[in-house]
């Protein structure tokens, strides 16, 4: 069985800790071209993870060439002398992005209205004349808001 040595408490997830383990086995040589591994299955049991976890694991193993999938059969590790690593530096800039507060053209908070250029008097008045008037349940209040506001012309 594989020694795959998994610590929850890294912030790296599970199927990375997999997955770099047997990588580093099969570069090493621990695992040597041609040998099977444990099916997904087994292997979940034996480290106590679910099963999409190894499967993940497994999954990146063969789309980067290190390990090759033969139907009913299992896992087997390939020739990795053929496989090409980059070593990159790759330096990353963090950019410090100046925060500006934004200029907003329009308030539309409850707090930004302005109480001198709202119709206030016309919208009361409106507003009476439906709740007293008008049977809202049965045609709905808002055609009777829109209707009544035609009429007054302030729409």
């Amino acid at each position: 069985m594989l020694i795959v040595a998994l610590d929850t408490s890294k912030k790296e997830p599970l199927y990375e800790q997999i997955y770099n383990s047997i990588k580093e086995e099969i570069i090493t040589g621990v695992l040597p071209f041609g040998a099977r591994l444990p099916s997904a299955r087994r292997l979940s049991k034996h480290l106590d993870v679910s099963r999409n976890t190894v499967d993940t694991a497994y999954a990146q193993l063969c789309a980067e060439g290190y390990i090759e999938s033969k139907p009913k059969r299992g896992f087997f590790v390939c020739q990795v002398e053929e496989l090409a690593e980059l070593h990159i530096p790759v330096k990353i800039e963090e950019e410090e992005e100046e925060i500006r507060p934004e200029k907003i053209p329009y308030d539309f908070s409850s707090a930004g209205v302005d109480m001198e250029q709202f119709p206030y008097h016309i919208w009361r008045k409106l507003l009476k004349e439906i709740m007293i008037t008008v049977s809202y349940f049965k045609r709905g209040i808002f055609k009777e808001i829109w209707n009544c506001a035609k009429q007054s012309c302030i729409i």
